[in-house]
């Protein structure tokens, strides 16, 4: 997964009740930084400091508090559940993969990602004073990183806006254009609206 929010918490959902000395011991619980490459296999990784873990028995719901409060930075990140000291409350050992087998930890990779993508591109580009080809009929933007489908395609994420017939805008005239379309291409990352 990946979040586009702040993070400085995460929660874990149990499917059983844990015994709450189990869901609350920070020793249980792992989360570490790829060190900058997406990875986990170079050596390169770091732990993130774990300052407690509450748990809501009635809902089942674990909460991991992190990094003294601060927001995880853009990376990627790893939260490993160790199944050796998890039970549920009849003893049974976490399956940490849902294989049905027990002795399993539980491993989950998310990124944080609060930069905000940028239009790096346009097709036609730069400033147009007069468009002459009759067929011209969409504007392609290109995007510096993916975007979701359904916010890229969404008619209402662009306003086109042309002069009231005088080529100037901001003197009240304007007409917004109806947009009809909106196409996305995640292999380019271009939006044709």
């Amino acid at each position: 997964p990946i979040t586009s929010g702040s993070i400085n918490s995460i929660r874990v959902y149990y499917s059983e009740d844990i015994p709450i000395v189990e869901a609350t011991d920070r020793n249980n619980y792992r989360v570490r930084a790829s060190g900058g490459d997406g990875s986990f296999k170079e050596g390169n990784e770091y732990y993130v400091r774990l300052n407690y873990v509450s748990y809501d028995s009635v809902n089942r719901i674990a909460t991991v508090y992190l990094n003294d409060g601060f927001d995880l930075g853009d990376e990627s990140y790893q939260l490993k559940i160790y199944n050796s000291t998890m039970h549920d409350l009849a003893g049974n050992v976490l399956d940490g993969n849902e294989n049905l087998l027990s002795r399993d930890n539980f491993v989950m990779t998310f990124t944080v990602d609060t930069s905000h993508p940028q239009i790096v591109a346009t097709d036609p580009s730069g400033v147009i004073e007069y468009v002459t080809d009759p067929n011209f009929d969409h504007i392609d933007l290109l995007f510096d990183e993916n975007l979701l489908p359904i916010e890229a395609t969404d008619p209402s994420s662009y306003i086109v806006v042309r002069s009231g017939n005088d080529g100037t805008f901001n003197d009240g005239n304007e007409v917004t254009v109806t947009i009809d379309r909106v196409q996305w291409d995640a292999a380019s990352r271009i939006v044709s609206v």
